[in-house]
């Protein structure tokens, strides 16, 4: 299965918090009820989360499911401009 942009956006958003916060997949998968390859799964942008899935792991970052999709939306906003730049440029094109 091919893995959607957005999916590694909301992927990146979470591993960031969880460093920000200095907490391991482990205790992040404790802390929000959720199997710890399932966290890596999602981080790797394999797996795509349920709307109770983001709020679980939203509360577990101590933020809200909100802002976690918004620094997802924001990141993907970033990669979808750089890419949109990049082939712009591109003489091949």
């Amino acid at each position: 299965m091919q893995m959607s942009s957005l999916e590694k956006a909301f992927g990146q958003a979470m591993r960031e918090r969880r460093r920000e916060l200095g907490i391991s997949q482990e205790e992040l998968s404790f802390r929000a009820n959720v199997h710890r390859t399932y966290i890596s799964q999602l981080e790797r942008g394999i797996k795509s989360p349920s709307l109770k899935v983001i709020e679980l792991i939203a509360q577990a970052l101590n933020m809200s499911g909100s802002r976690l999709v918004e620094r997802a939306e924001n990141l993907f906003n970033v990669s979808s401009s750089h890419a949109d730049t990049t082939t712009s440029t591109d003489p091949a094109n």
